[in-house]
């Protein structure tokens, strides 16, 4: 560390913090105590996967793993400076889900975007390129669930970072079925989004979305067949859309599909023949939530799980776009047979990820980083000062990241 180095020790557990330049760092002996993984007022402070119990706090994490050598030696990870959003809910059937935004350097925190924007049910929130915007699926504030989610009631919404009230917000879709995940296209000047199960585009600054779809340089349908639904898409820099293709989320064979986008808009079927590639499928296997990372964008994250096993166990697992050579490779931080670990989103470079994962005390999702092919991960917690709790005893789900640039 340098010099220049702010650190702040941790009273409650082992560990350091510290800021240098554009980075939150923190490290902990591999296989060393946890200070609670699952986190509330009066608890632990979140500690490193694999670790025991502390005095105070609950199981150490996900319960994953963190052999990186011999006993004592040091983890280390980084937070580049961004932006991170992240769920916090009950249950997704409940329709409580919360959403925050935590700023590094600095580890601050937002106030509840919900409560900030007039919304209910925050889902899936995607930064705009710039880092100013977060694409979001929400609830209208006049109809929030009261006895449990009505997905027919979300809607697609642009919300303004730099004006966090309610005239911060744009609203894009108005209409009686589903609107969800939500994703901009890396030049920041549409949105890809799930619309009544299928894939639909809509250009900012047009009119908001209607249901003609037909119009490219406003609210865009694409072409499909068959029953399958198309979830969670994901662009890369260059137009390759990915997409998780499957009847239902018991379907045995849910499917990752990609197609170009200028194809989609030329109004070819991107559900079948030389429109679409199968870039990931395997015989009773759900492979799904697609997103693109790295460096140059070429590696495809995925979360993978049988579907005929007895319990519902996700691992996270990528592949390499640019090198066909390589295998598929699995996350070597996600070993935990019991809560598993989903939705890994890069944080910038060939290894460095947060993603979630079920801790094995209390059944519930925290948000962790890792490196992909080193056997260890910790709690975003240890990357927050003290005062900002990121992982509760609630789940804290589907995180993504702006990486200022």
């Amino acid at each position: 560390m340098s010099a220049g180095l702010a650190v702040l020790a941790l009273a409650s557990c082992n560990r350091v913090l510290g800021l240098e330049d554009d980075y939150y760092i923190a490290s902990a002996a591999s296989g060393g105590a946890g200070a609670g993984g699952e986190t509330s007022p009066g608890a632990g402070t979140g500690g490193v996967s694999g670790g025991a119990p502390s005095v105070g706090g609950s199981s150490g994490g996900s319960g994953m793993s963190s052999e990186a050598g011999a006993a004592g030696e040091s983890l280390v990870f980084a937070m580049p400076a961004g932006k991170l959003a992240f769920e916090r809910f009950t249950t997704y059937a409940k329709g409580d889900s919360e959403m925050f935004v935590v700023t590094f350097p600095g580890g601050s925190i937002s106030p509840e975007l919900g409560q900030a924007y007039g919304l209910c049910s925050l889902f899936n929130g995607m930064f705009s390129p710039d880092g100013r915007y977060l694409v979001v699926g929400a609830v209208p504030a006049t109809v929030c669930p009261t006895v449990g989610l009505d997905r027919n009631e979300l809607e697609i919404y642009v919300l303004d970072l730099e004006t966090p009230t309610p005239l911060g917000r744009q609203r894009v879709t108005d209409n009686a079925v589903p609107d969800e995940d939500p994703q901009f296209a890396r030049d920041g000047r549409s949105i890809l989004f799930k619309h009544a199960g299928h894939l639909a585009r809509w250009v900012l600054g047009s009119a908001p979305f209607n249901e003609t779809c037909t119009d490219t340089a406003g609210s865009y349908c694409f072409k499909h067949t068959g029953g399958t639904q198309q979830s969670k898409p994901a662009i890369d820099g260059k137009g390759t859309v990915c997409y998780e293709s499957s009847i239902s989320q018991t379907d045995p064979n849910g499917d990752i599909l990609c197609f170009d986008l200028s194809s989609g808009l030329a109004g070819k079927d991107i559900t079948l023949g030389d429109n679409v590639t199968l870039q990931v499928s395997h015989p009773n296997i759900y492979d799904s939530r697609p997103l693109f990372g790295g460096v140059d964008d070429s590696l495809l994250y995925f979360t993978r799980w049988s579907s005929s096993a007895a319990s519902h166990v996700e691992q996270i697992w990528r592949k390499d776009l640019k090198n066909i050579n390589i295998a598929e490779e699995h996350a070597a931080f996600c070993v935990d047979a019991d809560g598993g670990c989903e939705a890994a989103y890069s944080l910038g470079d060939a290894e460095l990820v947060v993603f979630a994962s079920s801790a094995s005390s209390l059944g519930k999702r925290d948000l962790f980083v890792a490196k992909f092919h080193e056997k260890g991960s910790i709690s975003l917690n240890l990357l927050v000062p003290e005062t900002v709790l990121v992982n509760t005893e609630k789940d804290e789900s589907a995180p993504a990241y702006w990486r200022a640039p």
